[in-house]
């Protein structure tokens, strides 16, 4: 689905002569590929390169060397960007910066009313979409009288819209309470599941990768650590160099397990901690 291939990308800054002042390496030479389906989580500190990266595969920046494909299209050709967006697309931190419209079902429409799509199949897709992120019922209001994570459904519903092979969430639960975090997640995870869209979700939450298919965690725009969830935070130590942590569910059940508590090592969500809990509540 995604193939990218030894990729560097450098920020470059200029002065008001535009001569260059300064050089920031964001991605380093990095490779990885993705197939259909998969839930990829990329985890990392701010300026790590994640965003970065999500771009790139988006086509919002181009490689300064190396090669990024999206199903098979170089993201280099700038003649391809518009299929490359609706086979690959992206959610944003923000819902606000991505809702054009005053009515939600006219906004979930927006792309593929661009896209040339016939009226009838348009609406099809409305409501489809809609109803895959539980935003059916809002589809006659105004996504102004919605809750931040009710918008980034709504956003998420425009992309879906599109009919793409892949969506990249970029920080897009960054914005959100935590109703609002678990809303959203709920919802990707469902339709990585039922539609077998490939998901990459760029986050600096920890918790939010816990049940993703592999992680990838970057620092200094180089992937630092790559495995499922239980391998990469097993590596504590690197993790806390990339100036991470664990999930706290898994801080928890680890404080809990020094002090006697009989829990298992692979706990990483709070629905897992919350079971072995009650499991050892009723075994005393």
């Amino acid at each position: 689905m995604i193939s990218i291939q030894d990729v560097v990308y450098e920020y470059i800054r200029r002065d008001d002569e535009e001569q260059v002042v300064g050089v920031e390496l964001a991605v380093d030479h990095l490779s990885f590929e993705t197939n259909k389906g998969e839930f990829i989580a990329v985890l990392g500190h701010n300026g790590s390169g994640k965003s970065t990266l999500a771009k790139l595969i988006n086509a919002i920046l181009v490689p300064g060397e190396g090669c990024i494909e999206v199903d098979g299209i170089d993201t280099r050709k700038p003649e391809m960007v518009w299929e490359i967006r609706q086979r690959a697309g992206m959610v944003f931190q923000n819902p606000d910066n991505q809702i054009v419209h005053n009515i939600v079902e006219e906004d979930v429409g927006f792309g593929p009313e661009n896209l040339g799509v016939p009226t009838a199949e348009i609406w099809e897709r409305v409501n489809d979409s809609l109803k895959k992120v539980g935003m059916y019922e809002h589809r006659k209001e105004s996504p102004n009288n919605l809750s931040g994570g009710q918008k980034q459904r709504v956003a998420i519903a425009g992309v879906l819209a599109m009919k793409p092979k892949c969506i990249i969430f970029d920080e897009s639960t960054a914005m959100l309470d935590p109703v609002g975090r678990r809303e959203v997640l709920k919802a990707v995870h469902e339709i990585n599941k039922k539609e077998e869209i490939t998901i990459l979700w760029v986050t600096h939450y920890m918790d939010e990768a816990a049940e993703a298919d592999c992680v990838y965690v970057l620092d200094n725009g180089r992937i630092r650590l790559k495995g499922t969830p239980k391998e990469v935070f097993e590596k504590k130590e690197i993790l806390r160099a990339c100036g991470l942590e664990l999930p706290r569910a898994a801080l928890i059940a680890e404080k809990l397990r020094r002090a006697g508590v009989p829990l298992s090592p692979d706990i990483l969500d709070a629905e897992k901690l919350a079971e072995e809990l009650c499991e050892s509540l009723r075994k005393n």
